[in-house]
């Protein structure tokens, strides 16, 4: 169903706990495989429509999935789009909160409505994931009107990351 062997191994997990928790609700009208089985279809369906509707959080496995659909760009580029992209996202995770980042990536990328991110999210604030649009975007004007300070932001972070990487 998933087509994925981590995920199924995940979904396998998932059911057999479901199941030890539910396990008081077994009232042996039916063999227990019958019943498990009835488990184990419910969930899968549930999850595999909640990945439709649902983006993925890991944003920078982006450019990798574009290449699996059907790309006809030999590998250099690839490479060169993946880190053009890991850039990208770089310079605005340093001018952006996480939270901004990730409504920008909701609302821009995955094609989410404004009200859909602020359920999802759970934002409490009046105005939802549209204050974080706005917010994201004076943000990007103020780094265009003074680039030099988010330049030297952008710099220290990528230099953060460098340390971090080359400790590992």
């Amino acid at each position: 169903m998933t087509r994925n062997r981590d995920r199924s191994l995940d979904l396998t997990q998932e059911v057999f706990l479901n199941a030890f928790r539910s396990r008081h609700t077994f009232r042996g009208d039916s063999l227990l495989s019958t019943w498990l089985y009835a488990i184990t279809r419910n969930h899968c369906l549930n999850t595999l429509k909640k990945w439709k509707t649902e983006p993925d959080d890991n944003v920078s496995a982006s450019p990798y999935l574009l290449r699996r659909r059907g790309s006809t760009d030999d590998t250099h580029v690839a490479i060169e789009r993946a880190q053009s992209y890991r850039q990208v996202f770089r310079y605005i995770s340093a001018i952006l909160t996480p939270l901004e980042v990730r409504v920008i990536t909701l609302h821009y990328v995955h094609e989410f409505t404004l009200p859909a991110i602020t359920r999802h999210l759970m934002l409490s604030n009046r105005s939802g994931a549209k204050a974080y649009i706005v917010s994201a975007r004076r943000k990007f004007s103020a780094s265009i009107q003074d680039p030099e300070q988010y330049r030297n932001k952008f710099r220290a972070d990528a230099g953060e990351t460098l340390r971090r990487s080359a400790a590992a």
